[in-house]
């Protein structure tokens, strides 16, 4: 039985594949006294729109660095999905002397198609582990799927993994399955369980006890959405049952340095998590919803338990009904937060002016200034206005909500009253940014004014940002930019900001003389 690590991969999916050298030296130091066999490092991917970071590219120097650093087998796993043969040379070439193994991750659906980028990445002199996804899904009546499995012999593949995505798999279902796997294929099987049901440990057991000959796990379980089985509790699991040796004092360094980010990201499983995992509903829209502090737990409890959106209940926005001047967008920065008063007096000066809170965090600063307001309510940022119930009549509020169906309710605070609650027709952005909140407040203020200001949307830098701010620092790039290409209108930041693709016309030159 051989045992992969695969942290650095795995736990990529909380900071963006973005680990301190110090921390990975450090893995490298502790692991090599530990009885692992391979260690999985990231990812070798061709570029993406998005930031991600160096071990999801795993430059070659970095590789080379690793591997002058650890004494054990390197791994590192390709996204079947978006990878082609031609380009095996720019992904695999020239790395046999650092890298002994190379993982494919493949949708069951894809299996077939896949062999033979297994047999060119075999003819480059790697071993070869097939990861297919799904487990709990996968449908061993589907031919085209088994005569894949029949088939991986002649690939040359080395290792076909059972991938416990959703981590919904059973110990009896899993036994089942690998039974039937035996009989269709020679190839050594791996298992990588996900913990959502807390079973990744039986499960591993399990598959440990049916003959499976490769075990994925990762230190403190870091991985993609629920998380792994934990490393340190399959050591101390083989260290009793197997008699396995263990460094017991090189372990425990490890879970110390991995606990600065658990304090940080706080992986593990939760109630979401464990109904997505009861229903094999898929890991990533899951993950998304909790670490957006938008959406409260049982937002998505209700979401993932419903299994389908929420209909549409209110009418359409119409923006002949509202024009204004002028408006102005209130991000969550602190800019938003110091600058309350002097925003009352840029009102006072053009009152023709619509405010409109992208994000409600600082909203009840503004209850007295007397304008027209506009709430962005997606998920649970109503919750963030506690304004007094003496606003619960006040027309002068207006709730926009995504364009049904939503995936998530949003929550209606009671400052709008019950007949000003619309839906946005989404004109400028694409689907997926249907219920973007920043996307959502550029678009109605295009459509109801015809000069744009924004305050709070300071921006964010510095060694201390952390990969959700990141996140969004490219994404609201992204939006300003295709914003404004796609309406010729110029965004005009009243507050000093980090974004350097919109303009700055301070506030307090505007008001010099008030």
């Amino acid at each position: 039985m051989k045992l992969l690590d695969c942290t650095i991969r795995d736990g990529g999916y909380y900071n963006l594949w973005d680990f301190n050298e110090s921390t990975v030296t450090n893995y490298l130091r502790d692991i090599n006294s530990l009885p692992i066999d391979y260690i999985e490092i990231g990812y070798r991917s061709l570029p993406e729109d998005e930031y991600l970071g160096e071990y999801f590219y795993l430059p070659k120097s970095r590789i080379k660095k690793i591997s002058s650093l650890t004494t054990k087998n390197l791994v590192f796993i390709l996204n079947e999905k978006n990878t082609r043969i031609e380009d095996l040379e720019e992904l695999i070439g020239g790395l046999q002397e650092h890298i002994q193994m190379v993982r494919i991750a493949i949708d069951p659906n894809n299996l077939s198609r896949s062999l033979k980028l297994v047999s060119e990445i075999k003819n480059y002199g790697y071993e070869v582990a097939v990861n297919v996804m799904y487990l709990s899904k996968w449908d061993l009546s589907d031919s085209i799927f088994i005569d894949g499995i029949r088939n991986l012999d002649k690939s040359g593949a080395d290792v076909f993994y059972l991938v416990d995505s959703y981590g919904g798999i059973y110990p009896d279902d899993l036994s089942d399955i690998i039974s039937e796997i035996k009989k269709l294929t020679n190839v050594p099987l791996g298992f990588h369980g996900h913990n959502n049901l807390e079973l990744a440990l039986i499960n591993t057991i399990t598959a440990i006890k049916e003959g499976v000959e490769f075990i994925d796990s990762t230190i403190m379980g870091m991985g993609r959405g629920a998380g792994n089985l934990k490393t340190e509790l399959l050591l101390t699991y083989l260290s009793k049952s197997l008699n396995l040796k263990v460094n017991f004092d090189s372990l425990g360094k490890l879970v110390e340095e991995f606990q600065v980010l658990m304090d940080q990201y706080h992986w593990g499983t939760n109630l979401p998590y464990m109904i997505s995992g009861i229903s094999n509903l898929p890991q990533k829209q899951v993950m998304e919803w909790i670490t957006d502090k938008t959406y409260s737990y049982t937002s998505i409890t209700n979401a993932l338990i419903s299994h389908q959106e929420n209909q549409r209940t209110f009418p359409d926005f119409i923006s002949t009904d509202y024009q204004f001047k002028q408006s102005i967008i209130v991000g969550g920065g602190p800019s938003a937060e110091k600058n309350v008063d002097y925003i009352k007096k840029l009102i006072e000066i053009n009152p023709d002016t619509v405010i409109i809170f992208a994000s409600s965090r600082f909203s009840d600063l503004y209850k007295e200034i007397s304008t027209p307001k506009f709430f962005i309510l997606v998920g649970e940022e109503g919750k963030r206005t506690t304004y007094s119930k003496e606003f619960c009549k006040d027309n002068d509020h207006v709730a926009i909500v995504p364009r049904g169906p939503r995936a998530i309710k949003s929550y209606i605070p009671c400052i709008i009253n019950e007949i000003n609650i619309y839906e946005l027709e989404n004109s400028i952005f694409d689907k997926e940014l249907i219920d973007n909140q920043t996307a959502m407040a550029l678009d109605l203020s295009n459509q109801i004014s015809k000069s744009i200001f924004l305050i709070g949307y300071d921006g964010f830098s510095g060694k201390d940002i952390n990969p959700k701010q990141h996140r969004h620092s490219i994404l609201n790039y992204h939006l300003f930019d295709i914003f404004q290409n796609r309406t010729n209108l110029v965004l005009k930041s009243l507050t000093q900001t980090k974004y350097s693709n919109i303009k700055i016309e301070s506030i307090y030159s505007i008001l010099t003389n008030a």
